[in-house]
């Protein structure tokens, strides 16, 4: 942990247009999954979970193109839309390079009418929490804030508040 503590760093330049599903998979179960029994890896305010998780991937071996929700529960991932997306999500992010030459970008979003100070807090927490778990398997990732909120949820093609954008990939 001191070791990825001590190493985390925003990194918006990749080696490589692909992940694996097993690194994806990595950072997704130790930022957002039911990790120690049956709990997310932190502690949510007011004990209640509010964020999805989400996934544009685009270049991750053994993994179609396409929009996911992340279950936590089941460290699966559910399709919700078909194809490549990085370029729509590249747009909405303000036409951020990062975006869009990462093979995968984490989307933490909430419904509608979630109170945002909550929202906010836990998205800290499960950014945070994406950083530590890239960073220890030799990962990068950016928390993107610079977005239109619609045309992020138009990417995920639900109603839904998009907090962060984090594009994931190697380090370059």
């Amino acid at each position: 942990l001191e070791e990825a503590i001590l190493k985390r760093r925003s990194v918006r330049k990749y080696s490589s247009p692909k992940l694996s599903l097993e690194e994806l998979s990595y950072v997704l179960y130790y930022s957002g999954g039911r990790a120690w029994m049956g709990d997310r890896p932190y502690a949510p305010p007011n004990h209640t979970y509010r964020l999805d998780v989400y996934v544009v991937a685009g270049g991750v071996e053994g993994l179609a193109p396409g929009v996911y929700i992340y279950d936590g529960r089941e460290n699966a991932l559910v399709l919700v839309r078909e194809g490549d997306l990085r370029r729509y999500l590249y747009k909405a992010c303000l036409g951020q390079e990062w975006v869009l030459e990462a093979p995968a970008s984490v989307v933490l979003a909430s419904k509608p009418k979630d109170d945002r100070w909550y929202l906010d807090v836990e998205a800290g927490m499960i950014g945070q929490n994406v950083y530590l778990a890239a960073t220890s398997i030799g990962l990068g990732t950016v928390a993107v804030g610079a977005f239109y909120d619609g045309e992020v949820a138009a990417v995920l093609e639900i109603d839904t508040v998009p907090l962060y954008v984090m594009p994931l990939g190697r380090l370059g």
